[in-house]
């Protein structure tokens, strides 16, 4: 992992000029992603393949699993 720091309010405005608008749309993405790596590590699992790029990756799936959770308290149409 790179020392750069992440430009977060760089990505945030990327990501609602690309329409990630609301909480709704939101939380349809980290679902999206959440299959999509749920899917390739139990494809790494199923070849007997792990390693610590897959540990991380699966603890990243939990921790998007934490912020579906959470945004799904916050009302669906909430502008971001």
């Amino acid at each position: 992992m790179s020392n750069s720091p992440i430009d977060i309010t760089r990505m945030a405005q990327e990501a609602r000029a690309l329409g990630i608008t609301t909480t709704g749309i939101l939380v349809n993405e980290l679902e999206i992603s959440l299959k999509r790596d749920e899917a390739y590590l139990a494809r790494r699992e199923a070849r007997g393949r792990y390693t610590p790029t897959d540990e991380s990756m699966a603890r990243t799936t939990l921790a998007k699993a934490l912020c579906i959770d959470y945004l799904r308290r916050v009302p669906e149409n909430t502008t971001l």
